[in-house]
């Protein structure tokens, strides 16, 4: 395998030719939650996000976020935001696949994001499956921790088993996330199947043979085993710009509140999300080359 820095140089060179079209492309990606941030101002769906109370009574805060979420107000808030998040996810994919073709040369458009749109709920779909093959197990933990604490009768026992049950929830968040690293891959997978189906023809809603969800993430089970600790470190190679954009994101909420805040954000992550997609894609690629033919979900070669 590479190094982070190899792959970064790589997803730099890749983008520097188109980087306007690629923003984009990324701006398009990001137009449901920019709708989202404009409802929530024009229709007053703001949790409160007051940091001065947040650090002066962390109680008092929880309480007013609390009755906010409870109310009708709350209530649509999480509605809307579950809505336009779904959205974003066929969107998303196609960032993904103009990252794949500018790694391979070839040219992109800004229409290019809109091709997976047909294939919403196939996507929606793969976000579900995974995020269940990550968590049942923590899920699982949840269900056996509260009834047995609601049936302890002692209250020394109860702080024993409170502390037991609390160290086997954290080992199972440790072992989620581990499974979600098997996982990363299926979004990568996703979008070249769908784009290989959609250049010969043969892709359709119901079947395409090779880009069943089962597959797909059977793929990327096996192509990210041992690969895991790799890719964690190519993520954390791009912490200083996180870093930045949280410091940045800090001072425009402090100076001009949640809002502007919330697009400032999104408009600064636009950059950091094309160029680590890019990034993440070289790494996906050069996994699915070195795997057997076989292991190839979709075939991924043409």
């Amino acid at each position: 395998m590479r190094t982070s820095k190899e792959y970064r140089q790589t997803a730099w060179s890749a983008i520097k030719p188109v980087l306007p079209i690629m923003l984009l492309i990324a701006l398009v990606a990001s137009l449901p939650q920019l709708v989202f941030l404009f409802i929530q101002a024009s229709c007053g769906l703001t949790p409160p996000m007051d940091t001065d109370l947040l650090l002066s009574d962390p109680d008092a805060f929880a309480a007013a976020y609390s009755a906010f979420m409870s109310s009708s107000k709350g209530i649509t808030y999480s509605l809307l935001n579950t809505l336009f998040t779904l959205m974003t996810i066929p969107l998303t994919l196609g960032t993904i696949g103009a990252a794949q073709r500018i790694l391979r040369g070839e040219d992109v458009l800004v229409r290019h994001s809109l091709a997976y749109i047909p294939y919403t709920f196939r996507a929606i779909w793969l976000q579900i499956c995974t995020a269940f093959y990550a968590f049942w197990p923590m899920l699982l933990a949840y269900v056996v921790a509260i009834p047995v604490l609601l049936t302890v009768p002692s209250p020394d026992i109860v702080l024993l088993t409170a502390i037991l049950l609390l160290i086997a929830v954290i080992a199972t968040l440790v072992f989620a996330i581990m499974r979600t690293y098997l996982m990363v891959a299926s979004d990568y997978l996703l979008a070249r199947n769908m784009e290989l189906g959609m250049r010969s023809g043969q892709y359709d809603l119901v079947s395409y043979p090779n880009t069943s969800v089962s597959e797909i993430m059977r793929t990327s089970r096996t192509i990210m085993k041992g690969n895991r600790m790799n890719f964690f470190l190519l993520e954390l190679s791009f912490i200083g710009w996180n870093l930045l954009i949280a410091v940045l994101d800090s001072a425009v909420l402090t100076m001009a509140g949640y809002t502007l805040a919330n697009v400032c954000s999104m408009l600064l992550s636009l950059f950091l999300g094309v160029y680590m997609t890019t990034a993440k894609a070289a790494f996906i690629n050069d996994l699915t080359a070195a795997a057997p033919s076989d292991n190839a979900s979709g075939k991924m070669t043409e």
